[in-house]
């Protein structure tokens, strides 16, 4: 079987909204939201609710998709067949820059340590920026993730001390299943890999005004938007 073609970085917006005519709607991106937590934090405004039992997961995705089917047949005209471009669960903003500058290394490592462990990191880029890391030999999306993975690391020790670690990822590694029983093994000095290069994502957006990324602890699933 043949590998996959790399996939090149772009380095040009698709449709920025300043070039976009004043009659064309812009394409769609759908955001999913489970709303249930551990307990409710008493700062949070979000729509969550403290976890009292076995969360009823097929029960809301029904649900789900039951609303999102009666907001298809409610809206159908204002919709026109506009396109959905992204699909984004969960996750929340990390860490933002412009460049790549000088420093870019030091400032990712310490973005990508930031990041939620149990959560793989998604890196946003305007073109202006993936021109950057294209010109420093960054010419391919996966080369670019390939070395946020090989550099997000941490010691066994502040890896696995940390709840959503301990209650989601340990279970996990105690049945033996990998990558994270690898992980449990280790000593708690030494240096282990958080994330495996196909957890990350990289998607290329914006409309080319400014340099910018940002880095968020999130899952993307079936982004067509590069």
């Amino acid at each position: 079987m043949n590998a996959p073609a790399p996939t090149p970085l772009p380095t040009q917006g698709s449709a920025p909204t300043a070039h976009r005519s004043a009659l064309t709607a812009p394409p769609l991106s759908l955001y999913v939201h489970l709303p249930w937590c551990v307990r409710k934090c008493p700062y949070c405004d979000f729509n969550s609710h403290a976890l009292r039992g076995a969360a009823p997961y097929a029960e809301y995705a029904q649900a789900v998709l039951a609303d999102l089917d009666a907001d298809l047949r409610a809206h159908a005209a204002a919709l026109n067949d506009r396109p959905l471009v992204s699909v984004f669960f969960g996750g929340w903003y990390t860490q933002s820059g412009y460049g790549p500058r000088e420093t870019w290394k030091e400032r990712f490592i310490r973005c990508l340590a930031a990041t939620e462990h149990y959560i793989p990191p998604l890196l946003v880029l305007d073109p202006i920026a993936a021109r950057g890391f294209v010109e420093l030999g960054f010419d391919t999306k996966e080369k670019l993730i390939d070395w946020c993975a090989e550099n997000a690391r941490l010691p066994a020790r502040q890896y696995w001390d940390d709840q959503w670690i301990q209650t989601l990822i340990r279970p996990l590694a105690v049945a033996g299943i990998e990558p994270y029983a690898t992980r449990l093994k280790a000593a708690p000095d030494e240096v282990i890999q958080m994330y495996l290069p196909q957890e990350i994502n990289i998607v290329v957006a914006g409309g080319e005004t400014q340099g910018g990324w940002k880095m968020f602890g999130g899952s993307l699933r079936n982004a067509t938007i590069s």
